[in-house]
């Protein structure tokens, strides 16, 4: 299988619904640059694409700013309400 078909923006298009693409800035595991360079594909091609990046967050906080269990970082949920609201 090739690279580019395990690969996100291999598919960015404009057919489908707006992305929220929430992306830690000390993420090891994924690197930021990814997020950012998805959304102005996705943006490029007529699609809605909004990358939010933070600072001090690696890719487990991310999961956890989405727990209303585990009470990871607030900002991450309401940045999500935000989103949904949002025309």
């Amino acid at each position: 299988r090739p690279l580019a078909e395990t690969q996100p923006i291999t598919f960015a298009g404009s057919g489908g619904p707006p992305l929220l693409l929430l992306q830690g800035e000390a993420d090891r595991v994924v690197r930021p640059a990814n997020a950012t360079r998805l959304a102005a594909r996705v943006n490029a091609v007529g699609g809605k694409a909004k990358p939010i990046l933070y600072p001090s967050l690696g890719h487990i906080e991310i999961l956890l700013g989405l727990s209303t269990r585990l009470k990871g970082d607030s900002r991450l949920m309401a940045d999500v309400l935000e989103f949904i609201a949002s025309p």
